[in-house]
């Protein structure tokens, strides 16, 4: 079972009458997992971590009901602007 954020439900469902929404995530693969070809309507990738199972991709909502149906992703969340902490 794939372990899907959240925030990504929320986002799909506060557009749930927009078929064409599309959110940008992290789909990261289990581990020993050959690197799958995610291609399909409704998934577009971004880039890939060449040395980490991570894949950026921008999905709509019939990609992320294709992408949870996978057994060999591990985690979707979201992709965003990552900050360090201050000391």
């Amino acid at each position: 079972m794939v372990d899907i954020s959240e925030n990504i439900c929320k986002g799909f469902e506060a557009h749930k009458d927009n078929q064409a929404h599309e959110e940008r995530v992290i789909i990261t693969l289990k581990e020993g997992a050959a690197r799958p070809d995610l291609k399909s309507e409704g998934i577009n990738i971004v880039s890939e971590m060449g040395n980490m199972p991570i894949i950026v991709a921008t999905i709509t909502a019939n990609g992320l009901r294709l992408l949870s149906e996978r057994e060999d992703i591990a985690r979707i969340e979201p992709d965003g602007e990552m900050r360090a902490l201050e000391n």
